[in-house]
């Protein structure tokens, strides 16, 4: 150990006492800073994505620039000879070099820190993607070093190494990209893709430490450094033996086969977006029968879909985890046999056609990935798996619908021909209709849109005997530029009014208006826009909401116990009465409060959500802003199902979105995180630099 630490102390300083390490790092740090801020404050998001999707195209030119020279250089040199004249180990002399390299990825990755402080200072970020992209980041940086060493140990020439290290790193990355994997026969494809170190790096990068691509980048960096040392053992013995090679292989191999029936997984998201939601353990852990599953997915389905299988399989497994066996599944081929396939028709899984392009031309690819639940002699039919990061919702939601023996019913009262958006999302998950007001009430949900001619004993009693009201009005009709008060009929009145105000809060998103041949976009008050601050987080329907917009919204008068379900920011004030809302006109704040938006509360048996807004899920609305949604849909939950499936439905589809910061501000932070860590390292390498010369010149 004290021998591959001497060495590792000479390489690690060796790169600092030389300009070398200074320019890698300037050229590196200023260029990804760059490119990462310069778009930045458009995206708007705390989100670190796009500089780990840079940072892997710099490490494969970092990474050899690091290792070109650990062993090419000592050859060229002629002191290799001299070096293994010493009495120190092969493999010490390779391990103590990797680690220099090592650290010099360490202090690279170090010095992007300040992008990461930054961000949360802007906003909250998930902190969990990060840590798991830097991870995955080291060891790709780690597997690129290894492939580099082996590749200066082979030759005399650094030229030579950086270039063959390139080369090999690059097609190692690439290899599992769908653009290479459509062009191979089915058979290849998961063989690609598993050597791929892209594909692993991905995997890692969500945030989600899985011990399979764990095994696979340790087993890759040690089989490089085997590789390495048996190179240096075979120029100090002269002999080289193959057999070793394949030996080394064969346990590269076997290792990476086995953790992939031994594995375990780490979801470091904040929302563990990666793994089974509470929901749906809770769901699992009250199950009165077994549920059986069964994923009809063809065997050869296209590259760019064909990582699908084994995600769906992994959620599969924590449902049978979670579930303690009473949910079992299996994989079917449908194609393998006729009469599974008329099943399956039967079922109404369809035959889909993937576009895909192969050889030149875009050819239609028809595959099954279809997945039917079962329980009690009663099943519900997935058609299609579009994404396995929506599949929990449908499954656990299927699975909760066959338990209880029915699918619910949510019926809509009033004029829904602008709310078309809404009805489409309700019909997917309940049994939908119109209701009249002179009809009976024969649904579990009632939503009532606008002002209501259903008298209150009837909506009361629909209410006390289990039913669930989502109740939206609007008692200001926007007339042109103009704000005017508009009676309405609250069935609910004794319980909650809605006031006829509307909220004005700096807290606002941008709308466009037109200026007279232009149009002219600029932050509009009477659009409030809800962040994390005016939500409930103790309540199910809102406490993993991240944004929502409310276009023109009245506050709510409550006159019973409720909980507060959205409200306003503390900076906001309310306006009554007839009054202009252009938005080039100067308004003088009122009162500054924070007001409720939304509320819920529960009336004997039943559940009630008021909402003093109708626009928010109207069309025009839902088109450009696609949270509310989520919160509407998570209101129906709560109302027909008691938020049993609200935790699934919202985790990890709101937005991040940063904090509102002026222009200038914007620009000091922008280019101080440019240029913070780039500076530091001259300044710092100048110094060092000056230091040496000082010293030598003293020696002299």
């Amino acid at each position: 150990m004290n021998r591959i630490f001497a060495i590792f102390k000479r390489e690690f300083f060796f790169y600092f006492n030389t300009s070398f390490a200074y320019i890698i790092l300037f050229v590196f740090l200023i260029l990804i800073n760059w490119l990462f801020m310069k778009p930045f404050f458009f995206i708007n998001e705390t989100s670190m994505r796009l500089f780990f999707e840079l940072c892997p195209w710099f490490f494969l030119v970092a990474c050899p620039s690091i290792t070109m020279g650990l062993f090419a250089q000592e050859k060229h040199q002629g002191t290799i000879e001299l070096l293994l004249t010493m009495p120190v180990k092969e493999h010490e002399i390779v391990l103590g070099k990797f680690f220099s390299s090592i650290g010099f990825l360490a202090v690279m990755l170090i010095f992007t820190l300040p992008i990461p402080v930054a961000i949360s200072f802007l906003g909250e970020p998930d902190i969990g993607p990060i840590i798991g992209s830097y991870l995955a980041l080291f060891l790709l940086g780690c597997a690129y070093i290894s492939i580099g060493m082996f590749c200066s140990s082979l030759t005399s020439s650094q030229v030579i190494s950086f270039i063959v290290a390139v080369v090999f790193s690059f097609i190692l990355t690439i290899i599992g990209e769908n653009f290479v994997l459509s062009g191979l026969p089915g058979f290849l494809v998961p063989i690609f893709r598993f050597m791929s170190l892209g594909a692993h790096f991905d995997s890692v990068g969500r945030g989600v430490i899985d011990s399979r691509d764990i095994v696979f980048y340790l087993t890759f960096i040690g089989f490089f450094l085997f590789l390495t040392t048996e190179v240096i053992k075979c120029i100090r013995r002269k002999r080289f033996s193959i057999s070793l090679y394949f030996v080394a292989l064969a346990v590269f191999f076997t290792l990476n086969f086995l953790s992939s029936y031994l594995f375990i997984r780490l979801d470091l998201t904040e929302e563990n977006i990666y793994s089974l939601s509470k929901s749906t353990k809770d769901i699992l852990k009250n199950l009165d029968d077994d549920v059986s599953i069964t994923a009809y997915f063809s065997r050869n389905v296209p590259p760019r879909i064909s990582g699908i299988r084994t995600e769906v399989s992994d959620l599969l497994e924590e449902y049978r985890a979670y579930s303690k066996g009473k949910v079992k599944f299996s994989f079917v081929a449908p194609e393998d046999r006729p009469e599974i396939e008329r099943h399956v028709q039967i079922l109404g899984i369809p035959k889909v056609r993937i576009t895909v392009v192969e050889k030149d031309k875009i050819e239609a690819h028809p595959v099954y990935l279809g997945i039917d639940v079962f329980h009690k002699k009663n099943h519900l039919v997935i058609p299609f798996v579009q994404s396995p990061n929506l599949l929990e919702y449908d499954i656990t939601s299927s699975i909760l619908k066959l338990s209880k023996g029915m699918r619910k019913s949510v019926g809509i009262l009033g004029d829904i021909s602008n709310y078309q958006i809404i009805k489409e999302l309700t019909e997917k998950e309940y049994s939908f209709s119109l209701i009249k007001p002179d009809e009976p009430i024969n649904v579990n949900t009632l939503v009532i849109i606008g002002s209501s001619s259903v008298k209150s004993d009837k909506i009361i009693e629909f209410i006390k005997n289990g039913g669930g009201v989502f109740l939206l009005q609007d008692t200001i009709k926007i007339d042109g530029p103009i704000a005017i008060p508009e009676p309405v009929q609250n069935p609910l009145d004794a319980y909650v009014s809605i006031r006829q105000d509307l909220v004005l809060d700096p807290f606002c998103t941008h709308a466009s208006f037109d200026g007279g041949g232009y149009l002219f976009t600029v932050p509009y008050l009477f659009w409030i826009k809800i962040e994390r601050n005016g939500f409930n987080s103790e309540n199910p329907i809102t406490s993993n909401l991240e944004s929502l917009i409310f276009l023109w919204t009245s506050t709510i008068d409550v006159k019973t116990e409720a909980d507060i379900l959205v409200s306003s920011s503390k900076d906001s004030w309310t306006q009554e009465g007839y009054f202009d809302l252009n938005p080039k006109q100067m308004i003088i704040p009122k009162e500054k409060n924070s007001y409720p938006i939304a509320v819920s509360f529960t009336l004997e048996n039943g559940r009630v959500i008021v909402v003093g807004n109708t626009r928010f899920i109207d069309n025009r609305c839902l088109s450009q802003f696609k949270d509310n949604s989520i919160f509407f849909m998570n209101c129906l939950e709560w109302l027909s199902f008691g938020g049993e499936l609200i935790g699934i439905r919202s985790k990890g589809k709101a937005e991040r979105p940063l904090r509102a910061l002026s222009i200038e501000k914007k620009v000091i932070m922008k280019y101080t995180v440019i240029f913070f860590s780039p500076i530091f390292v001259i300044l710092f390498g100048i110094l060092k630099m000056s230091l040496q010369r000082i010293r030598k010149e003293s020696e002299s």
